[in-house]
């Protein structure tokens, strides 16, 4: 219930939510303010916010598009992690961070070419899943 009015305001404009989690810490630290808008298109590098399968909403790193037979989803990132998540359904995402704590937020362009970068593990990662294969 909580994802869905969220996502009903994000569909009238930009969205404010407040950061408590750490594992993007550098980018956003804990109680930061992000600004979330909604894009057609999120390139690698964008800090997108997400309903992830357990329900909770996070702003990770993305990466790309991973096309499925039950839709598009997105892959993404913690800036702390050593592993992409699952993917997410495009329908999921809430929006990109477009600034933080009132200032504008333009990823760097080493945070979009490490996304890059990170983007063919992610699908080899899915690929192994999906078929049951080792890494």
């Amino acid at each position: 219930m909580q994802f869905e009015l969220l996502k009903s305001f994000a569909q009238e404009g930009p969205l404010t939510v407040v950061v408590n989690g750490d594992c993007m810490q550098a980018t956003f630290p804990r109680n930061s303010h992000l600004l979330l808008e909604r894009m057609r298109i999120y390139w690698p590098g964008d800090a997108v916010a997400f309903k992830r399968g357990d329900g909770k909403i996070v702003c990770h790193r993305f990466l790309g598009y991973l096309p499925t037979h039950r839709g598009w989803c997105i892959l993404t990132r913690a800036d702390s992690s050593s592993r992409a998540d699952m993917p997410v359904f495009v329908r999921h995402v809430l929006g990109r961070a477009t600034r933080v704590d009132d200032m504008p937020f333009l990823p760097e362009i080493r945070d979009r070419l490490r996304a890059l970068m990170l983007y063919i593990p992610a699908i080899v990662q899915q690929i192994s899943r999906r078929f049951g294969t080792s890494e």
